[in-house]
């Protein structure tokens, strides 16, 4: 006679609470729950916290306070949420899902076997399928398939590749900056992983990821986000010209200048600046879009002077402005990209005289750049073409050959001949005002 069938070994039980946060979110909530609970290797705990929610979550989550640990919060705020969470988070690994995304059966056990391999790792992150709204998933340039990459400390430090709903492990991470409001996840990882063995990847699709119109939404306007996070780890260094020390742009400088005010979408202004300072500027000008015009135009007419190329466009900020014009602001050519509130507010930064060298001091550090909401809320603000590019997720430029150079310098003097010669004729010719 045969015995008794052989057990199959018992699965070590799961370390990981799993934090899932939700805004508004009941609709979506229940999948999140039900696919933590569904786990090849479920949770250890599950804390639900939901920050001022006023749609049906109450009811959706009612079925489920048996077996999750439910908080209810007013913070409005996603960054004090995810500090709540993690303050419940005592178990050794501690994952956060958005109440709107929802995971594989096997998430839990890939991402803790990976760890567990990796005793120095502090974070195990996997790819994640996309799906939802797919005009959202053009707009966002989603694929259907998201996969990340290996890591990489140099990698992480041009962008972030990890996923918030990542496994991490929890005696490693004290709290989230609350500071910072887009690009939580980034910031976090450029404190936490400090060494190339300080994560782990798991190359498959671990995550379901879903995209809806308000993703799109929490994508715009993050540049000063990403401003204030390269600023705080000190990959952007406020070096000149943007310190509160920086060189002179003595005469000769080539700069752009960036305001959005349609008060200085004139020439004059701008050419008296220019000759005061002896800078050759290109002004970009941002104003009100008109009713029904392009919001994706590139920009308006462009004004020649001696001096200065004025060019306006659509614009609601700086930000904005700065996508637009990315090409131009990213020129290693210019000795400055200056981005001025107001005209009058950088003719006051400056000295009187071209000789004096033309210092745009500006009075910021980490503290109030990381403290701010926008572009806006710096004021007068300097940068570096190099600090730009790194904003805009462009790489290093190449230093341009001699022939290159000598054919740029050939075509700006021959742009502005012509036009001084152009604009002196026209005012020869015109008709004297009666």
């Amino acid at each position: 006679m045969s015995g008794p069938a052989a057990q199959p070994a018992a699965k070590p039980p799961s370390r990981t609470t799993v934090v899932i946060m939700s805004h508004n979110y009941g609709r979506y909530l229940g999948l999140a729950i039900d696919s933590a609970f569904a786990q090849s290797r479920p949770p250890a705990r599950v804390v639900v916290v939901d920050d001022a929610s006023t749609d049906d979550t109450a009811e959706v989550i009612r079925p489920y306070l048996d077996r999750v640990e439910f908080h209810r919060v007013e913070f409005r705020s996603q960054q004090r949420t995810r500090n709540f969470g993690l303050a419940r988070a005592t178990t050794e690994y501690a994952l956060f899902l958005d109440a709107d995304d929802h995971m594989a059966v096997e998430m839990i056990e890939r991402l803790e076997d990976a760890l567990d391999a990796n005793p120095e790792a502090r974070l195990a992150y996997c790819d994640k399928t996309v799906f939802g709204d797919e005009a959202a998933m053009r707009r966002l340039n989603l694929a259907p398939q998201w996969r990340a990459r290996p890591f990489s400390v140099e990698a992480l430090h041009f962008k972030n590749f990890i996923m918030a709903t990542s496994l991490l492990r929890r005696q490693c991470i004290d709290a989230f900056d609350e500071r910072v409001v887009r690009l939580t996840d980034w910031d976090t990882w450029l404190g936490l992983l400090q060494d190339d063995a300080h994560a782990v990847y798991v190359p498959e699709p671990l995550l379901h990821y879903r995209v809806h119109g308000e993703n799109v939404s929490i994508r715009r306007r993050e540049m000063v986000e990403r401003l204030k996070i390269l600023v705080k780890h000190g990959l952007l260094p406020l070096e000149q010209p943007s310190s509160t020390t920086p060189q002179p742009l003595g005469p000769g400088a080539k700069v752009a200048v960036l305001t959005v005010n349609s008060e200085h979408a004139a020439l004059p202004g701008w050419e008296a600046l220019a000759q005061r300072l002896g800078w050759s500027v290109r002004a970009l000008v941002g104003v009100p879009a008109a009713s029904g015009a392009d919001a994706t135009a590139l920009g308006g007419p462009v004004a020649r002077g001696r001096q200065v190329v004025l060019q306006t466009a659509p614009a609601s900020d700086a930000e904005d402005l700065m996508r637009r014009f990315a090409g131009v602001v990213s020129d290693p050519r210019l000795d400055a990209i200056v981005l001025a509130p107001d005209l009058d507010l950088l003719t006051a930064a400056l000295p009187g005289r071209p000789s004096d060298g033309a210092a745009v001091r500006c009075d910021l550090d980490v503290e109030r750049i990381v403290g701010s909401r926008s572009l806006a809320d710096l004021g007068l603000l300097a940068l570096t073409p190099a600090a730009v590019r790194t904003l805009l997720y462009l790489p290093p430029a190449t230093r341009p050959g001699v022939a290159e150079q000598l054919k740029q310098v050939a075509t700006d003097f021959i742009s502005r001949h012509i036009t001084w010669r152009l604009r002196r004729l026209s005012a020869a010719t015109r008709p004297p005002a009666h």
